[in-house]
């Protein structure tokens, strides 16, 4: 405020003025004492001059609230105990707002990074159908670019993993097919080479800068020349600059969400191509998605009537909406839940900040009342509350958005297994204007109750009783604020609790196999050499050899799995798809992953072709209560025999229902190119043997990726990141609330005690027991806490419908959770109010009357 300041010049101007007039007198004939003396009189009062000429400078509300910031500046520096705890309850509310708004910010609210972002949108299928695979064949797609009017760019792509080679080195990729508008909507310019054009022939790809930065070390001279691609010869067209990220809608339920590392095209679109490609698409400017989506679903139906013989999820399924939508699908309905979460602990922590507030104003009442009493005035005393609440509001403010980098930067380990957008998450202006909101709001919320306790003030009882006045008022707002925090408390550790039970549903079922002790890597076989069969197969059966003679190495399998739709039609459901998967497997495969054998028996070495191990989902849908060892089933037309059925296996997801599932042997079966998966159970620790395992498959595939390189525990854990992380914070958040929830009881017990010190000593001194004292010390804190508790349970049952699809084999009003957690928090009431009743009850009458 120094350059409001205008003290100084006025000081000059008055003392220039009395001069002046000074030396007018001594010109009249004045002595110089009478001169000074009448020009001081004309002048008058110089304090109230100065007052008035400050006060065209600064207004003087301005003026009164900085006065009220210096003011309470002084007033915490005295209590720092009190101001410690205040700002840290503080910056958990605001933290935790904070680094849950940023990321509902980057998933929700922030605007895709291309040209046009709120108009792009994603096709996808409804229901049961987008669990298999999403997308229109090619020849579909062609004929939607040609007819379609409510589109103005529309791409294909198609993804998959794969391998890319140099002459010395491997690494496993996500690659990416394009056709059509692709480049168009992402809006790119390569810094590195060309972007191949729409329609271009197979042959030419566009690398991302990360792969061509940590694969080819950012060699220039690179681009133009040629590196394997699954084997196969591709020239580098082109590298994207360092800041683009092409995020891709999600192809299919529960694919990992891994962001693009090649490119390369399509090649040019035929009607015959029965590839399959998911589609995204720029609306033309006024198109609604629900025009869009009728006129996709009129002209996919006259394409069916062209050609119907091919697999198709129906009419009912086709989905389109919004492109950031997509993205966000799988993580919105949990970040909603964790931001009411978190205004629910910044809502305790205000209630709690409240009810110091109120305890600090009924020790300081009777300073309140006396500058009342000589002309503040209750409004002045109201502001100077709201300036004390503004002041901690800021500095907690502050501490809250250091504590929410903190838990961003935790959060972005995690977030990268969620959706590729987390990592977006930052303090940008919205959110620190979110903060700035956040703050005043909270200021305005704990100080509202200082405010109604004052308007209650009796001036004449606070003066008369040496600040007591007002006492039972007062108290009834703390014991209502403390009923409220319980009540919020119960929300959250319900929450909590249904996660908690979610969780041990989902390791309590049994995953059909034993994962400890299993290390699990991927290789993918490309190249010429491995076009051939049989060549493939020495491979296999190699690297399967030179694993069992690792020292410490128990079993050793090979699986390479695959995914097949299946399709009925009949007049009631015309599309109803399923799928199946099916594993060709080495024979010690079963025992390396430690697979339960149910019925009939494993496969052998010399097994014909023909020979199938089946689940117990497919057993139980083809054959349901018969035996099905020994009997034919069709496996894509041909027929299979089956001779064992294992338990349901849950390794692709631990919240994912099994699906039908049939591993056939290696040999016969093996097709080209396979990818890999190598299970190796060990006696001791798994990863103690990755080094060496890898050197051995190394000397075999020499020029072959080896990848994913974990133990299958850890695989299992990947599969629920995000209900995992969901979690971790819920847990988290309801830790916090039921600890300044305990706070704020005590806060209110103790306080209660303190007050009560000499009714206790009379009380004692009449002759009433220790025990007794104690009692209705609990009696005070208990029977508001279970008045909350019954409130807070109203409140987790609406919290509980919301969290039904974060929760995994727990009914929403799981009747263990909702019953546990009233016994938690009444027993954390009963702690609270254990020591100040214990405090109560050795007051020693004759020391607290000599002290009243």
């Amino acid at each position: 405020m120094k350059w409001l300041d205008k003290s100084g010049d006025t000081d000059d101007e008055i003392t220039f003025f009395l001069a002046e007039e000074t030396a007018e007198n001594l010109a009249r004939g004045m002595t110089l004492a009478e001169a000074r003396s009448a020009a001081e009189r004309k002048f008058g009062n110089r304090l109230r001059v100065r007052e008035q000429v400050r006060a065209v400078w600064v207004p003087q509300w301005l003026d009164d609230l900085a006065a009220d910031f210096r003011y309470a500046l002084r007033t915490y520096g005295r209590a720092k105990l009190f101001t410690v705890t205040v700002l840290l309850m503080m910056a958990l509310g605001i933290g935790i707002n904070t680094a849950v708004f940023s990321l509902v910010n980057a998933l929700l609210l922030r605007p895709l990074p291309y040209a046009e972002g709120e108009r792009l949108v994603a096709y996808s299928d409804e229901e049961k159908a987008a669990r298999f695979r999403s997308g229109i064949v090619v020849a579909d797609f062609a004929a939607w670019r040609e007819r379609a009017r409510s589109f103005e760019l529309l791409a294909g792509y198609q993804k998959q993993e794969s391998i890319l080679a140099t002459s010395s080195e491997a690494k496993a990729v996500t690659t990416v097919t394009t056709a059509g508008d692709f480049w168009r909507i992402a809006g790119v310019r390569p810094e590195l080479g060309r972007l191949f054009n729409e329609g271009e022939a197979a042959g030419n790809v566009v690398l991302s800068h990360r792969v061509f930065a940590q694969f080819l070390a950012g060699d220039r001279s690179m681009v133009g020349k040629q590196i394997l691609l699954a084997g196969n010869p591709v020239t580098i067209a082109g590298v994207l600059p360092a800041g683009f990220r092409y995020l891709l809608p999600q192809e299919q339920a529960g694919l990992e969400l891994r962001e693009p590392d090649v490119f390369q095209p399509a090649g040019p679109l035929l009607r015959g191509d029965r590839r399959r490609v998911s589609v995204v698409g720029r609306l033309r400017p006024g198109v609604s998605i629900a025009t869009a989506l009728a006129e996709i679903q009129t002209l996919q139906a006259s394409l069916l009537q062209e050609s119907p013989d091919r697999w198709f999820a129906g009419i009912a399924h086709m989905k389109v909406q919004p492109w950031r939508e997509n993205l966000a699908s799988r993580a919105s309905g949990a970040l909603k839940v964790l931001q009411i979460a978190g205004m629910l602990v910044l809502l305790i922590a205000c209630t709690n900040i409240a009810g110091l507030l109120l305890g600090r104003g009924l020790a300081r009442q009777r300073e309140t009342a006396i500058r009342i009493a000589i002309g503040a005035g209750r409004t002045r005393m109201l502001r100077q509350y709201l300036a004390e609440g503004l002041l901690l509001a800021m500095a907690g403010g502050i501490a809250g958005v250091l504590l929410a980098r903190l838990l961003l930067w935790g959060m972005h380990a995690w977030g990268s297994q969620v959706l590729p957008r987390w990592v977006e998450a930052e303090m940008d202006g919205r959110v620190l204007l979110f903060t700035t909101v956040l703050s005043l709001f909270s200021a305005l919320l704990f100080s509202f109750w200082p405010a109604i306790a004052l308007r209650g003030m009796d001036l004449h009882n606070v003066m008369r009783s040496h600040g007591a006045g007002g006492l039972n008022r007062s108290k009834r707002i703390q014991v209502g604020l403390a009923a409220m925090e319980l009540a919020i408390a119960v929300v959250l550790v319900v929450g909590a609790g249904l996660m908690i039970r979610s969780f041990a549903a989902m390791y309590a079922s049994v995953p059909g196999f034993e994962p400890a002790r299993v290390l699990v890597m991927r290789l993918s076989l490309t190249g010429e050499a491995y076009k051939e069969k049989s060549r493939a197969a020495a491979t296999i059966a190699e690297i399967g050899e030179a694993l069992r003679s690792i020292p410490g190495v128990v079993k050793a399998g090979v699986a390479e799995r695959q995914v097949y739709l299946l399709q009925r039609a009949d007049a009631a459901n015309p599309h109803v798809v399923d799928r199946f998967e099916e594993s060709l497997v080495t024979p010690e495969y079963f025992a390396a992953i430690g697979m339960r054998l149910l019925r009939g028996r494993w496969l052998e070495a010399g097994d014909s072709p023909d020979a199938t191990v089946i689940n117990e989902t497919l057993a139980r849908r083809v054959f349901g209560t018969e035996d099905p060892i020994g009997k034919p089933i069709k496996q894509l037309g041909r027929p299979v025999r089956v001779v064992g059925v294992t338990a349901d296996l849950r390794y692709s997801r631990m919240d994912a229902e099994a699906g039908p599932e049939l591993f056939r042997s290696y040999s016969g079966n093996i097709g080209g190119r396979p990818t890999l998966l190598i299970a190796i159970r060990v006696e001791g620790d798994p990863l103690s043997l990755a080094a060496t395992a890898r050197t051995r498959i190394a000397a075999i595939a020499p020029t072959q990726a080896i990848y994913g390189v974990q133990t299958l525990e850890e695989d299992l854990s990947d599969s629920i990141a995000p209900r995992r992380l969901n979690f971790f914070l819920l847990i988290g958040f309801a830790g916090v609330s039921l600890l300044m929830a305990a706070i704020g009881i005590y806060g209110v017990v103790a306080y209660s005690v303190a007050q009560r010190t000499r009714e206790i000593g009379i009380r004692r001194a009449l002759g009433a027991s220790g025990w007794g004292i104690a009692a209705s010390v609990f009696q005070y804190g208990l029977i508001p806490a279970l008045a909350g508790i019954a409130v807070g349970l109203l409140g987790a049952m609406a919290l509980a419908k919301w969290m039904a699809s974060l929760i995994y084999g727990v009914e929403p009003l799981d009747f263990l959770t909702f019953a546990t957690v009233p016994i938690i928090l009444a027993l954390t009431v009963a702690i609270a109010c254990a020591i100040p009743a214990a405090r109560a009850a050795r007051i020693d009458p004759l020391l607290s009357l000599r002290e009243e």
